[in-house]
C-alpha cells in the first residue's frame, strides 16, 4: 500500500523541512506554504488507508541495536505528519481543514496511547520506543513521568550508550536535553 509509495517515515520530511523553514525564514512563508495542498493530499491519502489511526508497518527505526516496533515508528510519525499539516493550515487560515487535522491527530494520539502505552512503558519499553512517544508528545499526561523513567532506566540499562535508530536518536537526545537531563 501507501509504505511501498512512500514510507511516512521519509514522507515526513516535507511537513518538518516545512516547519523548519517556517521557523527560521518567516520571510519565506508564503514560498514554503505553497507546499501545504501535497500535504494535505498525502494525508487524505494516508487517512483513507488506515482509517483506524496505526500505521502497521513501515521503515521503522533504521539501525537501532534496540528497536521499536516499526508500526510504533510509523504511527507516531503519522500523528506528527498530520499535526504539523494543521499548523500549516491554520497559518493559512484554512480552518476547517485545521480542525479536521487536529480531530485527526488527536485520533492518531488516542489510538497509539491504547495500543502502545501502558504504565509509562511504551510498546517494547526500548529507548527508540520510548524517546519517540515522549518526544512526539504521544505519552498521555498522566503517563509521562512513568515513561521519562523507563526511558532513563533504558539508558542506564545500556551503561548510557545509545541503542536507538536513525529517528529517535535525535528523540531521544532532544528530549533529555529539553527536559534537564543533559547529565545523561
Amino acid at each position: 500500500g501507501i509504505c511501498r509509495k512512500g514510507p511516512i517515515s521519509w514522507a515526513l520530511v516535507v511537513p518538518v523541512l516545512m516547519d523548519t523553514l517556517l521557523r527560521h525564514y518567516p520571510q519565506a512563508a508564503e514560498r514554503v506554504l505553497a507546499h501545504y495542498p501535497v500535504c494535505a493530499r498525502y494525508v487524505g491519502l494516508m487517512d483513507a488507508a488506515y482509517p483506524s489511526g496505526i500505521v502497521p508497518k513501515c521503515i521503522g527505526d533504521h539501525e537501532a541495536i534496540e528497536r521499536a516496533p516499526d508500526e510504533v515508528m510509523a504511527t507516531a510519525h503519522w500523528h506528527e505528519f498530520v499535526r504539523l499539516t494543521a499548523s500549516f493550515a491554520k497559518r493559512l487560515g484554512r480552518n476547517g481543514d485545521a480542525a479536521a487535522f487536529d480531530a485527526l491527530a488527536g485520533k492518531i494520539k488516542t489510538a497509539f496511547a491504547a495500543r502502545y502505552v501502558k504504565d509509562g512503558l511504551v510498546a517494547n519499553g526500548t529507548q527508540s520506543a520510548q524517546a519517540t512517544a515522549l518526544y512526539l508528545g504521544l505519552v498521555p499526561a498522566g503517563q509521562i513521568r512513568a515513561a521519562e523513567r523507563r526511558l532513563v532506566e533504558a539508558v542506564e540499562k545500556k551503561g548510557f550508550a545509545p541503542h536507538t535508530g536513525i529517528f529517535s536518536t535525535r528523540y531521544m537526545l532532544m528530549y533529555l536535553a529539553e527536559h534537564g537531563r543533559d547529565d545523561i
